[in-house]
């Protein structure tokens, strides 16, 4: 047989099995409170009413326990739902209905059935599991079933001190007169003082007839679920919620009853109501003290309202309806918390350089950190006067450090000689000689096009290029010139502006001395061309 016979062999032998036979597997899953294990089964729809066969195990006698019984002994309300919605009532209602229909006609009363007697509900009592009582209550077990003394659940309950479940069996009109097989009533057998309380209470109430009883009971479910749904229904967005009422009334109905998610869920409503109060007044405290420019200011309004939004992003779902109003607030709060931490920076960056007398290369570093605080500043709309004190100081330093490159930044340029008359030619000529013959720097040039030596046919005019020296000494000359300005709007430094304007008044006479010199070469240059430009003329004409 291959591997691929064997697989399917697997499958189909996995497909045929009976769910019956894992009866004991899920009985035994039950009986150890395994709720993971014993959904599986259920799932898998495995019968419920198995009962395990006499053996050593139960010293060899009848196993009474149903999984019912075991589910309602753990308190596990999860699994008790579960069994109830799979049929595990099913024997109890039908021999309850039996006996209602012999009463009805007018047979006479038998024994109870067995499955009536020593009931899931007999040990919810006694354990105090107030959630599976309702659960059973609602699959409609009675209070008046007893077990093999005689007791009702009350008599257990009131015997355990189990004051939750006796006020809910006594709300469900539990016969508090009735007596066991020893001749006790619930109070005979109840030594806490509260429960006892209870006890006299509902024995000093008039006697209820079965058809009052019957009312009384489904008043009690009905109860029940009227407090769920009350929790349920609390619309979120609904401006006219009383948080204490809504407190009282989770207090109320965890004491009634109600499911652990229905409390669950007026838990998390009531945090969320409480967290959306906390989340508003911390955005009108931020509001109030605006702008945020100190660390006190920051740690006592900014980090304690990012704290409170990630509390509320924890609790609510974005995505849910129901929380629309807050998760607006939420944004709200997010982004004033951006404005108030750019506002923060910026008030640090621009108190890092404020008091600099004059800005150097060294203060560059924390001026574009104020630059870029200054951008985000204005990104998150923050405090206006803020941003322009820090614009302000920023424009400072800037024109301070652009007049020190400026001031730095004239070329080396060589200069007609102050004495050319005590000159000889050769040494005249020598003195304009370049270093770099490819790369001339001293004299300016005519721009050779294709019509050289003749100029340009379109203007008919040579395009003259000026040296560089004279080009980059007139270059740095503007860019100071322009510093200058710059640094006079905006307050710079009064020394810096004083040795800048001094270099600029030298500099300047030199661009002059460079601008006459361009102009005498570039005459020379043309005349030179144009004589070539003639010489061409009369070749062309030969």
């Amino acid at each position: 047989m291959s591997a691929d016979d064997d697989f399917a062999f697997s499958d189909e032998e996995e497909e045929e099995i009976d769910p019956v036979t894992l009866c004991p597997d899920l009985y035994s899953a039950v009986q150890k409170n395994d709720t993971d294990k014993s959904m599986e089964f259920l799932e898998m729809e495995v019968p419920v009413d198995f009962l395990p066969e006499a053996s050593d195990e139960n010293n060899n006698k009848p196993c009474t326990w149903t999984m019912l019984h075991w589910a309602a002994f753990h308190g596990n309300v999860a699994l008790t739902s579960a069994l109830l919605e799979n049929g595990a009532n099913a024997d109890y209602k039908e021999a309850k209905m039996s006996a209602k229909l012999r009463a009805q006609a007018g047979r006479a009363e038998t024994a109870p059935f067995a499955v009536c007697m020593n009931t899931p509900l007999h040990l919810a009592a006694t354990k105090g599991h107030l959630r599976v009582c309702w659960t059973l209550l609602q699959a409609s077990y009675s209070v008046d079933d007893l077990d093999n003394v005689g007791n009702t659940p009350l008599h257990l309950a009131a015997a355990h001190k189990n004051k939750a479940v006796l006020n809910c069996l006594i709300e469900h009109a539990s016969l508090a007169h009735k007596k066991n097989n020893f001749q006790n009533k619930a109070i005979d057998l109840c030594t806490d003082k509260e429960c006892r309380a209870l006890l006299k209470a509902a024995m000093s109430r008039p006697v209820l007839s079965e058809v009052e009883r019957e009312e009384v009971q489904h008043k009690h479910l009905d109860e029940l679920v009227d407090y769920e749904e009350s929790i349920q229904s609390v619309d979120m967005d609904s401006k006219n919620i009383n948080i204490e009422e809504l407190e009282e009334k989770l207090r109320s109905g965890i004491e009634f009853g109600i499911s652990s998610e229905v409390a669950e869920l007026g838990e998390n409503l009531i945090k969320e109501l409480r967290l959306e109060q906390k989340l508003k007044k911390q955005i009108n405290d931020l509001k109030e003290n605006a702008p945020i420019i100190t660390q006190t200011l920051y740690c006592d309004y900014v980090n304690s309202l990012e704290e409170t939004v990630s509390e509320v992003q924890k609790l609510v779902d974005p995505e849910s309806p129901d929380s629309s109003a807050l998760s607006e607030m939420v944004e709200t709060a997010k982004a004033l918390c951006k404005t108030a931490h750019s506002e923060y920076w910026l008030q640090v960056a621009t108190k890092s350089v404020s008091d600099v007398e004059c800005a150097t290369e060294a203060t560059v570093k924390l001026m574009g950190r104020l630059k870029e605080s200054i951008a985000k500043a204005g990104m998150n709309e923050a405090n206006e006067d803020l941003i322009s004190a820090g614009t302000k100081v920023h424009s400072r330093l800037t024109s301070e450090v652009e007049l020190l490159r400026a001031k730095e930044s004239f070329p080396t340029v060589k200069l007609p000689p102050s004495d050319p008359e005590e000159m000889s030619s050769k040494e005249l000529k020598e003195y304009w000689v370049e270093d770099d013959p490819e790369k001339p720097i001293n004299i300016g040039k005519i721009q050779e096009t294709r019509e050289w030596p003749l100029p340009p046919e379109d203007t008919g005019v040579y395009d003259w290029i000026p040296s560089v020296a004279y080009s980059s000494l007139k270059s740095a000359c503007d860019r100071l010139s322009a510093a200058l300005t710059s640094g006079s709007e905006v307050g710079a430094n009064p020394s810096l502006l004083e040795e800048a304007t001094d270099v600029f008044n030298l500099k300047t006479v030199d661009v002059k001395i460079l601008e006459q010199k361009n102009e005498e070469d570039k005459a020379t240059a043309v005349a030179a061309a144009e004589k070539m430009a003639k010489k061409l003329k009369k070749k062309k004409k030969k």
